[in-house]
């Protein structure tokens, strides 16, 4: 994992030695600014989960124009009234489909029951996240939000408003579990060097 050193000056460490000579400590500094402010992170993003969840969304958000411009490559068709993609030749663009394939099997790694579970096909995992683009939930018009809505206090009215902001959330999701879990069985250790782990946690 790349530690940024913007977000490691949020903690007031500005040289390159001590980061470099305590990998584990800012590794999981830089996993505590990534996680949203309601979980007490800064909400700096992650790269690694911003990348993953990037590539694949735009190629969906872009699909229906690649097939007009590259029918070889893209097939569409109407299903149930929707124009979906039925069929991607991978044999064209092999680099772009096990791109595709690459960072939705890692996804599912990490968030097993999550959008794409079960999809195993670039056409069916493109197909998913232009669902998942077009649900979102109806905007409160300007006039009818609070101040605390318009300035963002309180929570979003819209949960997802796009395919990319739901995978990402569901990989925030799961990498805070993780960190709470590890922090927990740290915590549980009987360890001379770190008597205070408990309290720590």
């Amino acid at each position: 994992m790349q530690i940024c050193r913007c977000q490691i000056s949020y903690h007031g460490i500005y040289d390159q030695e001590t980061i470099d000579n305590q990998p584990d400590l800012f590794t999981d500094l830089y996993k505590r600014v990534s996680f949203p402010i309601a979980n007490a992170g800064l909400a700096l993003r992650s790269i690694d989960s911003v990348y993953l969840s990037a590539f694949i969304c735009s190629m969906a958000a872009s699909s229906k124009y690649l097939a007009k411009i590259f029918p070889d490559w893209i097939q569409t068709s109407i299903v149930d009234n929707v124009r979906k993609i039925t069929s991607i030749n991978e044999n064209i663009s092999p680099y772009t489909n096990n791109q595709i394939m690459y960072c939705a099997e890692k996804i599912q790694s990490i968030v097993p029951n999550g959008h794409l579970e079960g999809l195993t096909s670039p056409a069916l995992i493109i197909n998913k996240l232009v669902e998942l683009s077009n649900q979102k939930t109806t905007q409160l018009e300007l006039e009818d939000q609070s101040p605390d809505d318009s300035l963002g206090l309180n929570d979003s009215i819209f949960k997802h408003s796009s395919s990319q902001s739901a995978l990402y959330q569901q990989l925030s999701d799961a990498e805070f579990d993780k960190f709470k879990k590890d922090k927990e069985d740290l915590a549980n250790e009987r360890n001379s060097q770190r008597p205070y782990n408990q309290l720590y946690y």
